[in-house]
């Protein structure tokens, strides 16, 4: 979960989430309709995200 300067969960948590199946979803809070997407289960494009030190890239 640290890949693409994405820190979001610590080493316990992934494992944890690993070990028990559990779907991690990763995304922009700040962009309008994240939320609803993430909850519905819709794709939710990780382009979106903001890099650490790095401007989002659209291609």
């Amino acid at each position: 979960m640290t890949s693409k300067d994405l820190s979001v969960m610590d080493g316990t948590a992934i494992t944890l989430c690993q070990e028990n199946n559990i779907p991690v979803v990763v995304f922009n809070l700040s962009k309008p309709g994240n939320i609803a997407k993430a909850r519905k289960g819709w794709h939710i494009d990780w382009r979106d995200m903001q890099l650490k030190g790095h401007a989002t890239q659209q291609s």
